[in-house]
């Protein structure tokens, strides 16, 4: 899943040095560059500027759907892509079919029977055949131990990206609630106090708060059909467009991790129990640990016992008898320092992942 984020970061990235680009080409067209003299290079920009003054309607509204085309598309495959890795990452934790989310069984077969009909189109065609889709069908109704879910299935929709579209796709695969989820999330409420510095986040309704994603998929679908829109947005607007995509980008993929992490605890997870103290406002706990190798850089998790809410984090610090350690095996029980990236309580539980592709989520 980590990768789905990373491209999709990268995508916005490009696309924000696209629209700074344009910025500081309408800036240098406003003053045409002095020269003492009429140099060939002041009579070619004068060409240049007459040329792009001439065409500045049809280019503005050019690089705008450009803009809106391209914003949606990097939001529509992220997705696409988050929730096939989200369900090919589950289907590698749990061992068997019948084992998964109720919701992940419930809505396999339809979307499934709904993928066959599409796996000759150009868009799958190269990834999947119908043969393999059935035959992935078969593996999980019959209890294979070996099953493998139709991961694309669960990627299809017919309607643009709105809210309501994006909270019914990831029902399908157990997350339910996603959006109002990503208003929780901290990264998501420190782009909230930029853009509302006077408000308390609770304040901020979700039509307030994901008003960009409701208004670009308005403006993608006018885009799409040929239709003018009624205003073109400036480029300092279009910026904020790419901020808002960035951040719940990063809230939804935090929503996805934190749906894995049950997962991961119940498979693929030792239990370290709970904190013997903890200190520096919760960053820091001391724990009891036995025939056990920590490092730093490894991931924990912990889980909050009242709410059921996971969190996990790189091990930043590890501390034996007041003394620092990059690794450290414990053959013996002994109680040892570890600071996290996030704040703890002592009624968290705590787990170390113990597979490979537990850490990479």
């Amino acid at each position: 899943m980590k990768t789905s984020l990373t491209e999709y970061m990268s995508g916005l990235s490009d696309l924000r040095h696209y629209i700074n680009g344009l910025e500081i080409e309408a800036q240098v067209l406003s003053s045409v560059p002095s020269c003492r003299k009429l140099s060939a290079c002041k009579i070619s920009m004068l060409k240049f500027t007459e040329h792009l003054s001439n065409t500045y309607i049809r280019r503005r509204r050019f690089n705008y759907n450009s803009i809106i085309v391209s914003l949606y598309g990097y939001l529509e495959q992220y997705i696409e892509r988050l929730i096939n890795n989200f369900v090919i990452l589950i289907n590698e934790l749990v061992p068997l079919y019948r084992h998964l989310d109720p919701q992940i069984q419930a809505h396999h077969l339809r979307l499934s029977l709904d993928l066959i009909k599409k796996a000759e189109n150009a868009r799958y065609r190269e990834k999947l055949s119908t043969h393999k889709v059935i035959e992935n069908l078969n593996l999980c109704l019959n209890g294979d131990a070996s099953y493998r879910l139709n991961s694309e299935a669960f990627s299809q929709h017919s309607a643009n990206f709105k809210r309501e579209v994006i909270n019914e796709i990831f029902k399908f695969v157990g997350i339910e609630n996603a959006c109002e989820r990503i208003l929780l999330k901290p990264v998501f409420r420190d782009y909230l106090k930029q853009i509302y510095p006077e408000r308390e986040s609770s304040s901020i309704k979700p039509e307030e708060a994901f008003f960009c994603l409701q208004d670009l998929a308005e403006r993608r679908n006018k885009v799409a059909h040929g239709v003018l829109p009624d205003e073109l947005l400036s480029n300092d607007i279009l910026q904020a467009y790419v901020e808002f995509f960035e951040a719940f980008g990063q809230g939804l993929y935090q929503v996805c991790q934190s749906d894995v992490l049950p997962y991961i605890v119940k498979y693929q997870a030792i239990p370290l129990g709970r904190p013997s103290d903890v200190f520096c406002e919760g960053k820091v706990i001391c724990i009891h640990v036995c025939e056990i190798k920590l490092k730093i850089g490894d991931r924990i998790i912990a889980r909050e016992n009242k709410s059921g809410t996971f969190f996990s984090g790189a091990i930043e610090e590890i501390q034996l008898d007041d003394k620092p350690h990059d690794e450290l095996f414990v053959s013996t029980k002994l109680e040892v320092g570890l600071r996290l990236p996030f704040k703890s309580k002592k009624t968290y539980d705590f787990f170390l992942p113990n597979a490979p592709n537990s850490a990479v989520y």
